[in-house]
């Protein structure tokens, strides 16, 4: 196991390491069991064997004004889990040690005159770093209230205290977030301002809390959070890592939409939704551990999340939803449970170097370009429930060589495996009856026999186009099936066609048929 070096030192506000004490041996990412700190780092690793003899969980380290609340799974959870699926990823949420909430901000030539807005139910405390006087803002339910400060160019730390039991909410609009802002103008810049924050006591976040704060690096989210808002943290595009705290029940749409620089997203082992997008773009994101309980992975749900190479699935799921995976470049495997009964479109689409699919016979139907482009899927078993193969669903899967359609299929649609360079071998069963166009086109390895049931009654377009490996066809039908000029374009010189003996005559009389008279033979 390759181990990493990192300087356990201070943080600085932009969460990058201060001076330190030297480099020290810290764990290795690479493991079964993973424990993160807030920020992503490493805390402890454990093979499976060493994390079920646990008895408890190690405290994470300290960090200056914060206080560790507890980790996001609890021990049993997070046993069951690893015990089940062979590993588990999770981390520690923190509080701040008074209560507040400190916004650290960087602030430029010309835009140093940042807007403060809150929903408030009561009243808060406000200093703005800068050795300047408080200021108190205060509200009602529904209300949101703003306060501006000038300062001079730097950093400052914002704290917000709330007052008695006062509420705070962080808001925002498809603008942006209206936690820190300016004018129309120049919103962008100032929610680019915010670099980090702590958030304390009595805080909630709204739809859009932090939407295009592109800047923020860091964030720790307490106990109390129920569920991360539409559009949240959209457009975060330099946050590296995010602990969602134990006791959080959903993400909500687009929760973390365009997240790009993601790494590591600890959900925490109570969470039962996932909604659709939640974690589109989140193009760093290496790992994702679902926790048991959650039913369905819902539309889009990790799309274009390129760099994803390990996703548990686990065995609570019963619905995957339309590109629930599409452009996973680097998903390399995946285990899809009992009770997924449909894999809908564009499922696994893109998923370069997906190689290992499993899946159990309790699948009946698989969408159209479910598999488009899984460039080095070499096999595939498709469930005995199955009754179509949906238009393109295994398009441009350019390494897959064998497949076996199962006896029940009835209908093999447009492009179903069109480009599928390395297919050797089709098994096509005598339940078929409808072939649809390019189904095997461009099939250039395509060599072992193909039987052609007795019920197709015609071979639309370019059906059997450029299989020049093909060597025999066993066409079943007593009446010659209509076929187009191109539906046998490339085939072999030395190709036989075999027909029933009774039809010979009538399949070389036959239009398009007769292009292939010297290659038509009775069956054997």
């Amino acid at each position: 196991m390759v181990k990493k070096l990192i300087n356990l030192a201070k943080i600085d506000f932009a969460g990058n390491a201060g001076a330190g004490p030297g480099p020290t041996p810290a764990p290795s990412d690479d493991a079964d069991v993973v424990l993160r700190d807030y920020d992503g780092s490493v805390v402890a690793t454990y093979t499976k064997e060493e994390f079920a003899a646990l008895t408890e969980l190690p405290t994470p380290p300290a960090h200056e004004g914060l206080t560790f609340q507890e980790w996001n799974w609890p021990l049993a959870d997070a046993q069951a889990y690893c015990a089940q699926h062979g590993m588990v990823e999770f981390g520690a949420t923190y509080i701040t040690s008074d209560g507040n909430t400190r916004i650290y901000i960087s602030l430029t030539n010309g835009r140093t005159t940042p807007t403060l807005t809150l929903g408030m139910q009561g009243s808060a405390d406000i200093s703005w770093g800068d050795g300047s006087n408080h200021e108190t803002i205060s509200g009602n339910v529904g209300e949101r209230h703003s306060l501006s400060h000038s300062y001079s160019p730097g950093d400052y730390i914002i704290t917000i205290t709330p007052i008695g039991d006062a509420i705070i909410t962080i808001t925002g609009t498809s603008t942006g977030s209206e936690l820190i802002s300016g004018d129309n103008n120049i919103v962008y810049a100032y929610n680019n301002s915010l670099k980090r924050i702590q958030i304390g006591r009595s805080v909630y976040l709204n739809d859009n809390a932090f939407n295009k704060c592109r800047s923020l690096q860091s964030i720790t989210i307490p106990q109390g959070l129920q569920n991360i808002p539409y559009y949240c943290f959209n457009d975060c595009t330099s946050l590296e890592a995010i602990i969602l705290p134990y006791g959080m029940s959903t993400v909500k749409s687009y929760g973390m939409l365009g997240c790009f620089e993601i790494k590591h997203c600890s959900l925490p082992s109570s969470l039962v939704t996932l909604e659709q997008y939640c974690f589109q773009f989140c193009r760093g994101l290496t790992t994702i551990a679902i926790p048991e309980g959650l039913a369905s992975i819902p539309q889009g749900c990790f799309h274009n999340c390129s760099a994803l190479e390990f996703a548990i699935v686990p065995r609570s799921v019963t619905t995957i939803g339309a590109s629930a995976f599409e452009n996973c470049y680097g998903l390399k495997t995946i285990t899809i449970p009992d009770n997924v009964t449909t894999l809908q479109d564009s499922t696994f689409k893109n998923c370069f170097i997906l190689k290992d699919v499993h899946m159990s016979n309790n699948i009946n139907a698989i969408g159209s370009n479910c598999f488009e482009t899984c460039r080095t899927l070499e096999e595939i078993n498709i469930p005995l429930g199955v009754t179509q193969i949906r238009p393109s669903t295994f398009l441009y899967c350019s390494n897959l060589k064998y497949v076996i359609i199962p006896n029940g299929v009835i209908n093999i649609g447009t492009n179903a495996f069109q480009n599928c360079f390395s297919l050797k071998s089709a098994v096509i069963p005598n339940t078929v009856n409808t072939f649809n166009t390019n189904i095997f086109n461009r099939c250039y390895a395509l060599c072992d026999d193909v039987n052609i049931p007795s019920g197709i009654t015609s071979i639309p377009g370019n059906a059997f186009s450029e299989c020049y490996g093909l060597k025999y066809i066993y066409v079943h039908n007593t009446t010659p099936p209509t076929i187009t000029s191109y539906t046998f374009t490339g085939l072999a010189a030395d190709a036989i066609i075999y027909v029933p003996a009774e039809s010979v005559e009538a399949y070389k009389a036959a239009t398009n048929w007769s292009a292939q008279a010297s290659k038509i033979q009775p069956m054997p």
